[in-house]
């Protein structure tokens, strides 16, 4: 185990989040905000001079990465970013309590969209900007981890998707993460211009507008404001956004391949094809669930049935203007969430890709019965898939079943009823936090997770990073052959 590249990589990580953090400087110095602006700075420094500490400490580092190290790595590394991005958060008083912000903090970075904040009108702007920020930044480190760690280590048939993106295996892991964040970042930073140029075009406030394009393309779900996107009278904003949550929940290997080959190259992915025809499924029979409603009309229903099963397949968890209050199908929307969207994606869930192969094999076995000596191919868009490949798919699916059964039960521990457990459960291993508030909202004498007790919200904060790091990632590192090793 190589301690020191691993403190060195997260000296570098805390740099980066350093530099994010001038952003919310600005933005406090403008909005004239000097509480949050105290914070932001002190948060710059403390975590400046922690990461360039690291780095500088640990610069002879040359021994390249193991694949445990790599493992410890995206492991550990979201704790120890919501930890110091917590602090400007706590300082500007947006929740004093440490506790709470480090758990708002790592609902931001895990891109979950939990939040503890009551009040977003009464909050600092300068902090709802580091809010969506650390969405964003979560996207680009989770596919950065994905392509770079995971996939070569072969997690639950991400080997699959590998390209060259996530190629190097020659060179010093570091350099890999190096060229793969790069890579990433530039194809993040032009869909998100795009988004925020097409959010502010329909109507939104240029503020909001850039907040709100961060959170979509990072399918995270956190909103600038206490009504939501009710605060707009901008509905062609919702339009431009369920074209950017797609993308999102797109594999970013899809994107690289679409920049380079054209258009023509996403027919070729049958990941894509299964995203797009769940969409519109889902979508069909969510517009077909509103109509019920007797307050909703007809092209009402339409538009807001295809937004929620957006928002829901990429586990981003915004809800349609004007739907704040309409019972959505728990069933639907529940198991969008836990379908998520592609692998290499900014998307939770179990991902299609994993669902496809299990359906595969099945179909597989149910041809040997009949032609017990045949020679079955299998293949996933092209590429043909061995046994080893759906043994880790199979370890993952029955890893995540148990886990949030195991993560329910933590939580029904803390005088939580068995119905809300559950449904908090699944909401923070498939990263849409929102998902809870949307299945428990007509439930008499719901309880919202801002008066869980501390308990629970461990429990919840350990499920969002677990969902977050395709889950056998960590329970690799948790076990003890990993440490014997």
């Amino acid at each position: 185990m190589s301690y020191i590249n691993i403190l060195h990589a997260l000296g570098w990580l805390l740099v980066i989040l350093a530099a994010a953090m001038c952003l919310p400087v600005v933005s406090a110095i403008a909005y004239e905000e000097r509480l949050a602006l105290s914070g932001f700075l002190t948060g710059v420094m403390l975590t400046a001079f922690c990461g360039g500490g690291l780095v500088l400490l640990f610069r002879e580092a040359r021994q390249a990465l193991s694949n445990a190290d790599q493992l410890l790595l995206v492991s550990i590394m979201w704790i120890v970013i919501a930890v110091f991005a917590a602090w400007p958060i706590s300082q500007s008083m947006a929740l004093p309590h440490g506790g709470h912000a480090i758990f708002e903090a790592l609902s931001g970075i895990t891109t979950t969209g939990f939040t503890l904040i009551e009040h977003l009108d009464e909050v600092p702007r300068s902090v709802i900007l580091w809010r969506a920020l650390l969405q964003w930044l979560g996207g680009v480190i989770s596919i950065v981890a994905i392509a770079a760690v995971l996939a070569p280590q072969k997690i639950a048939g991400l080997e699959l998707r590998l390209t060259p993106l996530a190629r190097g295996e020659n060179v010093n892991a570091l350099h890999r993460l190096g060229s793969t964040t790069r890579e990433v970042f530039n194809l993040m930073a032009i869909l998100t211009v795009a988004c925020f140029f097409a959010i502010w075009a329909s109507g939104v406030p240029a503020f909001d507008a850039f907040c709100l394009s961060l959170s979509t393309l990072s399918t995270g779900g956190f909103t600038p404001r206490d009504a939501g996107l009710s605060a707009y009278n901008a509905p062609y904003a919702q339009f431009w956004m369920v074209i950017f949550m797609l993308l999102g929940a797109m594999s970013f290997t899809m994107h690289r391949q679409i920049a380079r080959g054209g258009i023509r190259e996403a027919g070729r992915d049958p990941e894509l094809i299964y995203l797009l025809s769940v969409f519109l499924i889902a979508g069909a029979i969510l517009s077909c669930w509103f109509l019920l409603q007797s307050d909703v009309k007809g092209l009402s229903a339409l538009t807001g049935g295809y937004f929620m099963a957006a928002s829901m397949l990429s586990t981003s968890g915004f809800v349609p203007a004007g739907f704040e209050n309409v019972e959505v199908s728990p069933v639907v929307i529940t198991g969008l969430a836990l379908l998520g969207g592609a692998t290499m994606s900014t998307a939770g869930g179990i991902k299609l890709m994993r669902l496809a192969l299990l359906l595969k094999q099945s179909s597989r076995e149910l041809a040997r019965l009949a032609h017990p000596s045949g020679i079955i191919p299998s293949q996933f868009g092209g590429r043909a898939f061995t046994i080893q490949t759906m043994k880790t798919v199979w370890a993952f699916f029955v890893a995540y079943i148990v886990v949030l059964g195991l993560v329910a039960l933590a939580i029904s521990l803390t005088e939580v009823d068995a119905a809300h457990s559950i449904v908090a459960a699944a909401a923070a291993l498939t990263n849409v936090g929102p998902l809870y508030d949307m299945v428990t909202i007509n439930v008499e004498h719901g309880q919202s997770v801002r008066e869980f007790h501390g308990g629970a919200l461990w429990a919840i904060s350990v499920a969002m990073v677990l969902g977050r790091v395709e889950l056998i990632a960590v329970l690799c590192v948790l076990s003890m052959n990993f440490w014997r090793r």
